[in-house]
């Protein structure tokens, strides 16, 4: 994922494609988002080839700046970047998804678009011929863009749901459920969910 916002740096240089390169949390102290600035998403794009043949090689302007949040305990890559769209810099900016891609490293909660679907991340993984999404559901759902909120599928050992996980049960026009456990592997009509709002 990435933001679409057009701003001038100081020197001159022009960009409009941010990214999220890293998240770290200081416990009990602050979270700090190390954000990324491209001339453009084509100039990521080039960035990106090059890290699958390190042969071919780039030459990409990258503008990195850090910004630091009050501690979050449930901070993440998605909440961050609603942070990012809530500041003064980034206003009005627009979200924009990277493709998936062979031989990157994804974590839990990425999204991705494939073949014009978008897919959140169910388990740390680097990418491979074979796990494309629609291929592998015990790595990726479809992410429901609006709201965010997938249907609930059942999970492997290897990728259940958290505390604090919501999904649509049975179906995308059912209601949310929120997961009240880690380590979720239940139907929410079997054991560890709550209906959203405690209705």
């Amino acid at each position: 994922m990435g933001i679409i916002k057009d701003e001038t740096l100081p020197n001159g240089m022009p960009i409009s494609y941010f990214r999220i390169v890293s998240l770290t949390t200081v416990v009990n102290q602050q979270s700090i988002i190390e954000v990324a600035g491209y001339v453009s998403q084509e100039a990521r794009e080039e960035e990106q080839e090059a890290i699958v043949d390190p042969d071919k090689g780039c030459d990409v302007y990258i503008d990195t700046r850090f910004i630091v949040v009050d501690y979050d305990p449930e901070m993440s890559v998605n909440k961050a970047y609603e942070l990012l769209k809530g500041m003064e810099e980034y206003e009005g900016a627009e979200d924009v998804w990277d493709d998936w891609a062979v031989s990157e490293t994804y974590y839990i909660g990425d999204i991705r678009k494939y073949e014009d679907t978008l897919y959140k991340c169910r388990q740390l993984h680097t990418a491979q011929e074979g796990w494309e999404p629609p291929n592998a559901p015990s790595l990726w759902e479809i992410y429901e863009e609006e709201g965010g909120i997938p249907v609930w599928t059942q999970p492997e050992s290897t990728n259940p749901y958290m505390k604090g996980d919501k999904v649509h049960f049975p179906t995308k026009d059912d209601p949310v459920y929120v997961s009240t456990i880690d380590y979720n592997v239940y139907a929410p009509n079997v054991y560890g969910w709550e209906l959203e709002g405690g209705e």
